[in-house]
């Protein structure tokens, strides 16, 4: 399970990989975390990604860990817990006379495809330099729960609202991921369950009937 920082640290992450899977094929191309419409500060042929935490929903085949945790008079037994699948909206910028956009996503397609999850390795070193900052007290790599990035298939209508309603900007070459699933723990003290105190478990035998 993860702390707070979870969310914070996921983007980090995906940020860390999309970086060094575009860095191969676009040297001196940058990967920022914010929203597509400031991709433009620094001109439109500068090479660049934007990675946009879009989205977070409930992940629904968690969402029954989530039961009363505590006892009849109040007491904590358990930490809440709260599952989590998170959108991610990349876009790429860069010279479309040279073909810039496709060649990162092309490298981020590959990338994510050859290595969907976010293994323990690959989150402690992208984080391992976030010893003071936003994140650095995530606990995101001790999560027992892989995180699997999925690539998303939305429809006309929705890459329609999402551009024209959401963020009201033109449109540029994208894709979006699901990272499921990230897990929250609430970090409240709990209190332990008491020991068992005699076994209750007893069998009967009933031999009436049975061949001597």
């Amino acid at each position: 399970m993860s702390n707070q920082l979870a969310l914070a640290a996921v983007t980090r992450v995906l940020q860390a990989v999309v970086q060094e899977a575009v860095g191969n094929v676009v040297p001196g191309a940058t990967v920022f975390t914010r929203r597509p419409e400031r991709a433009g500060d620094s001109g439109q042929e500068s090479a660049s990604v934007n990675v946009l935490l879009l989205q977070v929903a409930q992940n629904m085949a968690w969402r029954n860990e989530d039961l009363p945790t505590r006892t009849g008079t109040g007491l904590l037994r358990a930490r809440p817990r709260l599952a989590l699948d998170l959108t991610f909206l990349m876009t790429f910028h860069g010279d479309d006379t040279t073909l810039v956009p496709q060649c990162m996503l092309g490298a981020v397609l590959t990338t994510l495809n050859a290595n969907p999850r976010l293994t323990r390795a690959t989150i402690q070193a992208a984080l391992a330099g976030g010893t003071v900052g936003p994140v650095s007290g995530s606990d995101l790599a001790d999560q027992l729960e892989s995180i699997t990035l999925t690539l998303q298939r939305p429809s006309l209508e929705e890459l329609s609202k999402l551009w024209s309603v959401i963020l009201q900007v033109p449109y540029s070459l994208s894709a979006l991921y699901v990272a499921s699933v990230v897990v929250l723990d609430a970090e409240l003290d709990v209190i332990a369950a008491p020991p068992v105190g005699q076994d209750g478990v007893h069998i009967a035998v009933d031999l009436i009937g049975v061949p001597q």
